[in-house]
């Protein structure tokens, strides 16, 4: 998962992604198993000639298709199965759409925010507007201080400020002030 969670499950051979994929969403009580898909991460280059990712299809059977093409990889590069190391292939989690059928649990919100902090922080989060990287960089804040924070303290308004030096003095703003229905959510609990 996103959020740095491991699950193992057992494989049979007619285990498809689409099967593992509906099996985190009901484990982790995600809503919407249409938004998130596997995604297949080699440590090197070597999907389909020089990339390092692919989401796997729903109807791939992962021991008979996936699975072989890791063994076969792995003979190729490092000679013998035992010497692979465990980093080499993994499965990964990941949203995929943003289409919402259904309301976000709050587990689901967590993992998108975890995954677009590990966006950013691999490249592969791009904005013309920096202000969407400074807006993602604040909540990541605001979730490091509520972590250390007792239950008293957290019922408290935070404000953020947020400015860089070079911009002229302006007012305090807040998440709130900013209209931005998540940041709500993170800043007072209940709310």
């Amino acid at each position: 998962m996103m959020d740095g969670s491991f699950t193992s499950i057992p494989l049979t051979e007619n285990t498809h992604g689409r099967d593992v994929a509906r099996f985190m969403c009901k484990k982790h009580g995600l809503n919407n198993e249409t938004e998130w898909g596997l995604l297949e991460l080699w440590d090197h280059p070597g999907i389909a000639g020089n990339m390092t990712e692919r989401k796997l299809p729903g109807d791939e059977l992962l021991l008979d298709q996936t699975l072989v093409n890791w063994e076969r990889a792995a003979r190729i590069r490092f000679g013998i199965i035992s010497q692979v190391p465990a980093s080499s292939f993994r499965l990964v989690m990941r949203k995929v759409t943003s289409l919402l059928p259904q309301a976000r649990t709050k587990k689901e919100q967590q993992l998108e925010f975890c995954q677009a902090m590990s966006d950013l922080r691999e490249g592969r989060f791009t904005s013309p507007d920096n202000s969407e990287i400074f807006d993602l960089a604040a909540l990541a804040i605001f979730k490091d201080l509520k972590e250390g924070m007792t239950e008293e303290e957290q019922d408290d308004d935070l404000v953020l400020e947020a400015w860089r030096r070079s911009d002229p003095p302006r007012p305090r703003p807040t998440l709130r002030s900013r209209g931005w229905p998540r940041a709500r959510a993170l800043c007072r609990r209940g709310s």
